[in-house]
């Protein structure tokens, strides 16, 4: 239900209102089913409510929601008009969110299965990071699934030959990644980096320990994410 999620009658009547609205309750029931954080399924669930704005704006009903009403959105938010929603730098979450309500309609058989192509596979070194952080840290799998996006892009950024990675690039990786979201999510990605650069150094995948050749505002605790994100602005 809403409620766990939101409390002010005004945004529960809105987030119901337009065609999405018959249907956030239970993705709301699914995202707190799935394990999802309650500030990342607030962010799922106004993405959702986004997505049915856009596509009734466009005239279009949920059943027209495919793969290509998904891309139509995802480059829509930067120039949005939409009421209640704003315009400006553009979280993952949005986008993710939005896919998640899609995956949520073709489960409920609103909108029509399409056939996926075969995705891009994983670098081996992050597959075998996902078994590692989930043998050892036992982490639900949207933690995971956070932690993979953050080593994947990293690695295809920066090249798979680890040893050969500097402080400057990874400190260039991480600025621009932080200029193209918000705070919350900057945090979480250097979060995720952390945990990726220690796992590195556990495999003996460089030839020295790398957190002693990566800035020091990396490795550290909450304030060295409030650096990164002054830096970016």
């Amino acid at each position: 239900m809403l409620e766990k999620y939101f409390s002010a009658s005004k945004t529960l009547r809105r987030l119901r209102a337009g065609i999405s609205g018959p249907h956030v309750d239970a993705f709301a029931d699914d995202l707190e089913r799935d394990g999802y954080a309650p500030t990342s399924a607030v962010r799922y669930i106004r993405a959702a409510a986004h997505l049915g704005c856009f596509v009734q704006r466009k005239g279009g009903v949920l059943k027209d929601i495919n793969l290509n009403m998904l891309d139509s959105f995802s480059r829509h938010l930067r120039r949005c008009r939409c009421p209640h929603f704003k315009r400006g730098k553009i979280s993952y979450h949005q986008h993710f969110g939005a896919k998640l309500f899609h995956h949520h309609l073709v489960g409920r058989r609103i909108c029509p299965n399409e056939p996926v192509q075969n995705p891009t596979p994983s670098p081996a070194l992050v597959t075998a990071f996902c078994n590692w952080f989930r043998t050892h840290r036992g982490v639900k799998e949207p933690t995971l699934r956070q932690y993979a996006r953050g080593a994947t892009d990293l690695l295809r950024t920066l090249g798979e030959d680890v040893g050969q990675w500097n402080a400057r690039a990874l400190r260039d990786f991480l600025l621009e990644r932080a200029r193209q979201c918000g705070t919350s999510t900057a945090q979480k990605l250097i979060t995720s980096l952390r945990a990726f650069l220690r796992f590195l150094s556990f495999r003996g995948e460089c030839r020295d320990d790398p957190l002693s050749r990566y800035p020091l505002w990396l490795t550290g605790g909450s304030r060295d994410c409030r650096v990164v994100c002054q830096r970016k602005r």
